[in-house]
């Protein structure tokens, strides 16, 4: 019974050992992706161009609450849109 504790325990022990570097390898990897995403943005790296919107459409926005900032910013997004729609 000890014996087959005793090994219990070592392959456990070896297992934890060889997954540390493999914990620190992610760990570094999602610190630098936390890091480029939470890091202040000076210019937008987003796309510059896109197909053209189809004229003639209707955007209608169900909003929750105006005096909601996120809610007021699509809203005010949306009226200063660059796509010939009619927004209501």
């Amino acid at each position: 019974m000890k014996r087959r504790t005793l090994m219990q325990a070592t392959v456990a022990t070896v297992a934890l050992l060889l997954s540390v570097p493999a914990m620190a390898d992610s760990m570094a990897d999602a610190k630098t992706v936390v890091d480029k995403y939470a890091s202040k943005v000076s210019a937008w790296d987003g796309p510059t161009s896109g197909p053209k919107g189809a004229s003639g459409k209707n955007i209608v926005i169900l909003a929750a609450d105006m005096k909601n900032g996120g809610i007021l910013g699509v809203v005010n997004g949306v009226r200063e849109r660059r796509a010939p729609w009619a927004g209501r």
